[in-house]
């Protein structure tokens, strides 16, 4: 459903959407534009694409940080997504996005123009214990928890990432 309405094909799994919305319009544009009202999503059981968070514990445990891009094969799992978006004048606008797996906690906030589909986002991603959802291990070179806020901004189907402050 996320593809097909939102072309967010980087969100898998299964879930509920709630859709109150409107819009008054003669084209696709002009609908979105006037687009009003809410939008609660609730996966479960589901993967986001385009990232692999136990590489990039792999990596951090080898002392290299990969630079953050999406790529197509990667894929993290997890066990639920929820949020809540408020769209106004065809602007979504979220500030409780939740994101649980085995060793990462996402929480998310801010805004998807939808006529132009850009996205300024940003998620407060905390990583815990090592790849694989292994317990830390200092001694071995393993890490703890790692808490990185991530940006998210440029065109939806091609957003740039990077940790918020090192830009």
């Amino acid at each position: 459903l996320l593809k097909d309405v939102a072309d967010l094909a980087w969100i898998d799994g299964r879930g509920t959407v709630v859709l109150a919305l409107t819009a008054l319009g003669a084209s696709e544009r002009e609908v979105l534009e006037t687009l009003q009202g809410q939008v609660q999503l609730a996966v479960t059981d589901g993967g986001v694409s385009g990232i692999d968070i136990d590489k990039t514990m792999r990596a951090l445990e080898r002392g290299r940080l990969d630079r953050l891009e999406a790529r197509s094969a990667d894929r993290t799992p997890f066990s639920s997504l929820s949020g809540t978006f408020a769209i106004s004048g065809g602007v979504a606008r979220n500030s409780d996005l939740k994101l649980a797996s085995t060793h990462v906690q996402l929480a998310g906030e801010g805004t998807i123009e939808l006529v132009p589909r850009r996205i300024d986002y940003t998620l407060n991603t905390k990583i815990v214990g090592g790849a694989n959802g292994k317990p830390a291990d200092r001694a071995a070179g393993r890490i703890g928890a790692i808490e990185l806020p991530i940006g998210i901004k440029g065109q939806l189907d091609r957003p740039e990432f990077t940790i918020k402050g090192q830009e």
